[in-house]
């Protein structure tokens, strides 16, 4: 079965809410098919399963946004072991990191604010800046 074939077959035959269809829908579409082309699923192997991880990570997706990734690509290929597609799901075994580097973030944008705040202190600047970092921290 090519993977296009597996993608349709998933969408068409799965409960899901209309939301989560339209999601998986827009990564099939952008994330997965200008990857792996339409391969047959067979073909597909842990090392490439590896590939489109590391090329996700070069390409500055966020950790938290590429396990959604593979973890949605394994669903796709667990539906196909389910239906005899496919004997073994090749995202299995596949070392991937999960957590988000925000925590080593804020420890060093809070020593980047305190010094950026330094050098405006006492400064017709202070205000400005204290306000801009305000904001930009809240959209986190």
């Amino acid at each position: 079965m090519k993977l296009y074939d597996l993608f349709e077959a998933y969408l068409e035959n799965k409960v899901l809410a209309e939301s989560t269809k339209r999601s998986l829908e827009g990564d099939i579409k952008n994330v997965y098919k200008p990857f792996f082309r339409n391969i047959e699923i067979e073909q597909i192997t842990m090392d490439d399963i590896c590939k489109f991880i590391n090329f996700k990570k070069a390409t500055c997706v966020k950790n938290v946004t590429i396990y959604g990734y593979y973890r949605r690509l394994s669903a796709f290929f667990n539906y196909a072991i389910e239906r005899n597609l496919l004997v073994k799901n090749p995202c299995k075994n596949v070392n991937i990191e999960h957590t988000s580097n925000v925590k080593k973030d804020l420890d060093y944008s809070k020593h980047y604010i305190k010094e950026l705040l330094k050098l405006f202190k006492n400064t017709k600047f202070y205000y400005m800046v204290l306000f801009d970092l305000h904001t930009r921290i809240t959209k986190m």
